[in-house]
């Protein structure tokens, strides 16, 4: 999360010049650094030596961003754990009785896909309206996958609970906007 605050922060100072405020988010962000390079050197530095947890959210989880898309396989993941994404961590998606045997059924009645173009179409019209603030909810997810197809973090439920927010104001976003659009003042059919 931080990473992504401070690139996108950092990017804004930079593209309007204002070398001041580029300076002074430089001391927050070293101490960032700082403080995460320290912990990473005195806890996380010892993960490399557990491999098999590597190999295991791999293989048990298929927790790793595909680093090339070279099948439909591939692009099933992403959409697989994005849909994924909407029940945990964000537990958007209906529960349903577990005797509907059909998954298209269940997949219909879960609203799993409205919940979808809602969070597509607020990213959308986030970008269009707003690009810095786009970027600032955007680039923990981007920096979170990219981390995942390095194989140093999983895509798995509770470990991207930190992503929760942003894809909530994403999602908010794009039902606030769908609202807007379809309502009957906006046609003038009130």
């Amino acid at each position: 999360m931080l990473a992504g605050i401070a690139s996108a922060l950092s990017l804004k100072a930079i593209l309007e010049r204002n070398w001041k405020r580029f300076f002074t988010y430089l001391i927050s962000f070293s101490l960032w650094l700082f403080s995460f390079s320290l912990l990473y050197i005195l806890f996380l530095s010892k993960y490399h030596q557990s491999g098999w947890l590597i190999d295991f959210f791999e293989k048990a989880y298929d927790g790793f961003t595909p680093l090339k898309v070279t099948s439909f396989d591939d692009i099933l993941w992403f959409i697989k754990k994005s849909y994924n994404m909407l029940y945990h961590p964000l537990g958007v998606l209906l529960h349903l009785d577990e005797n509907i045997a059909s998954s298209s059924v269940k997949f219909i009645l879960k609203l799993g896909w409205l919940e979808g173009l809602f969070l597509v179409f607020g990213m959308i019209m986030l970008f269009r309206s707003d690009r810095f603030k786009f970027f600032l909810l955007f680039l923990p997810i981007l920096i979170t996958f990219l981390a995942s197809a390095f194989k140093f973090y999983p895509i798995f439920d509770r470990f991207i609970l930190f992503l929760a927010p942003s894809l909530i104001l994403f999602l908010a976003f794009g039902a606030e906007k769908f609202i807007e659009i379809f309502s009957l003042k906006y046609w003038g059919l009130y």
